[in-house]
C-alpha cells in the first residue's frame, strides 16, 4: 500500500510540474501568436518592407532584364513601395489568422501583381528612353537593339528609331518577362512542397489544432490544481504535501526561467530552419529579427509566469516556516499533521 502512494505521489508531481511549463508556454503562445497583431507589428519593427530593390529582384542569371542597373532597381522601388508590400502582406496575414480561427472555410488570398508589373515597365522604359535621349546620334546606321540590356549598352543613339519605339520595347520586354514568378498574382496555391501539393492542404489539421490549443488552456489550470490534492492527499501529512507543492513550483519556476532566457539562443542556432531558402540573405535576416521579436515577447510572458511560480512557492514554504504544524494524540502519543 505504502508503494502504491509513493508511485501515485511520483505521478502527481510529474503531472504537476508538467502542467506548471505548459500553463506557461501555452499562456504566452496564444498572447503573442493567437492574433495577427503581434506579428504584424514585428514584421513592421524589423523593416522587412523596406528590402530594397537589390534585394527583391532576382538575380541577374534567372532574367533578361539588367536588374544590376540602379536605374532599374530605382523604376521596380518606385512601382513596387514598402506601402504596397506592406498592405498586401497583412491583408494576406489577416486572412491566414481568420482560417486558423475557423471563421473563413480556407486561407485563401490573391495579391495581383499586374499593377506592379505595369508600373515598372513604364517606369523602365522611361529610364531607358531618357537614357537614350541623352546620347549623340549614330553616325552610321546600326541594328535596332531589341532588349533593354542592349538599349542601356549603347554608346549613340541609333537612327531611324524613335524614342517611343525604345520605350514601346523595353515595356514589352518587362510584362513578357518572368520576373513576378508564375502568373500575375500570389495566391494560396502558389505555395507548393516539392511534390506540387498546396501547403494549404498539408496543413488542413492547423484550424483544429488551433481549437484544441485554446481548450488546453482552460484543462490545464484545472488539471494542475487537481495534482496539488493529489499530491497532498498521497503525502504522509497534510504539511508535507503542502512543503512539496513549493518547492516543486521554486524548481519549475527557475528551470522555465532559464529555458525562457535561452531560447532566443536557441533560436539563432536554429535560423537557417525557420528562414525560407528562396529568399535574399537581407530578406532572411530582416524575417529572423522579426521572430526574434516575437520570441523576446513570449520570454517575457514565460518569464513572468516562471517568477510567479517562484514567488508564490517561496511564500507557501515561508508560510510553513513560521507557523507550527498541529499535533494530535494517537494513544497518548503526539502526531504532527
Amino acid at each position: 500500500m505504502d508503494m502504491l502512494r509513493r508511485f501515485g505521489l511520483s505521478v502527481a508531481v510529474l503531472a504537476f510540474s508538467f502542467c506548471l511549463s505548459a500553463v506557461a508556454v501555452c499562456v504566452g503562445l496564444y498572447v503573442v501568436f493567437d492574433t495577427s497583431g503581434p506579428l504584424k507589428q514585428a514584421l513592421r519593427t524589423s523593416d522587412v518592407y523596406t528590402i530594397t530593390a537589390q534585394d527583391s529582384l532576382p538575380p541577374a542569371a534567372e532574367t533578361s532584364l539588367p536588374v544590376s542597373d540602379p536605374g532599374i532597381q530605382q523604376a521596380f522601388e518606385t512601382a513596387f513601395p514598402p506601402s504596397f508590400a506592406q498592405d498586401t502582406t497583412e491583408g494576406a496575414i489577416d486572412t491566414v489568422y481568420a482560417w486558423v480561427h475557423e471563421t473563413a472555410p480556407s486561407p485563401d488570398f490573391s495579391i495581383s501583381l499586374t499593377p506592379v508589373k505595369t508600373n515598372f515597365a513604364n517606369n523602365m522604359a522611361q529610364y531607358v528612353e531618357q537614357k537614350i535621349a541623352a546620347l549623340p546620334l549614330c553616325s552610321q546606321v546600326i541594328a535596332p537593339p531589341t532588349t533593354a540590356d542592349e538599349l542601356l549598352n549603347l554608346t549613340c543613339r541609333p537612327r531611324g528609331v524613335s524614342l517611343e519605339q525604345i520605350s514601346q520595347t523595353v515595356r514589352q520586354e518587362v510584362l513578357s518577362s518572368s520576373l513576378f514568378a508564375e502568373g500575375d498574382a500570389i495566391t494560396t496555391a502558389s505555395f507548393k512542397d516539392t511534390n506540387g501539393q498546396p501547403i494549404s492542404e498539408q496543413l488542413s489539421f492547423v484550424p483544429a489544432l488551433h481549437r484544441y490549443f485554446v481548450i488546453s488552456l482552460y484543462v490545464l489550470p484545472g488539471l494542475a490544481v487537481l495534482t496539488i490534492i493529489a499530491i497532498i492527499f498521497w503525502s504522509t501529512t497534510k504539511r508535507a504535501g503542502i512543503k512539496r507543492v513549493g518547492w516543486v513550483l521554486v524548481v519549475i519556476g527557475l528551470a522555465n526561467a532559464v529555458f525562457a532566457v535561452v531560447q532566443v539562443w536557441f533560436l539563432h542556432a536554429g535560423a537557417s530552419i525557420f528562414a525560407p531558402a528562396s529568399a535574399s540573405p537581407a530578406l532572411q535576416t530582416k524575417l529572423l529579427n522579426a521572430l526574434e521579436i516575437l520570441a523576446v515577447q513570449l520570454r517575457d510572458w514565460w518569464l513572468g509566469f516562471s517568477a510567479g511560480y517562484v514567488v508564490l512557492g517561496i511564500i507557501l514554504l515561508l508560510v510553513l516556516a513560521f507557523t507550527k504544524p498541529k499535533q494530535k494524540m494517537i494513544v497518548g502519543n503526539p502526531v504532527i499533521t
